[in-house]
């Protein structure tokens, strides 16, 4: 937004990208995604996720690829764990 490119901004645009992925509609620009208000079958933890992804302030946002891939192995470990 500030025209200065950091890792943040990349996990940002990953973070709508995944958003329309698992929706299927395009997100609010420059807001914090929520996919699970239009997809209520995804989990509460990919949901979260998604938020900290998209989060306005990059200092709030996940800071790097590897705290994302521990993310995601989260997210999926706990979907292995449903019934």
């Amino acid at each position: 937004l500030k025209g200065r490119a950091c890792i943040q901004s990349d996990l940002y645009s990953l973070g709508a990208t995944l958003y329309f992925l698992l929706t299927g509609q395009d997100p609010l620009p420059l807001s914090e995604s929520r996919p699970k208000e239009v997809n209520n079958a995804l989990s509460d933890e990919l949901d979260s996720l998604l938020a900290d992804l998209t989060r306005l302030n990059k200092d709030e946002r996940i800071q790097s690829a590897f705290d994302l891939e521990a993310r995601l192995k989260a997210c999926w470990e706990h979907l292995n764990e449903q019934p």
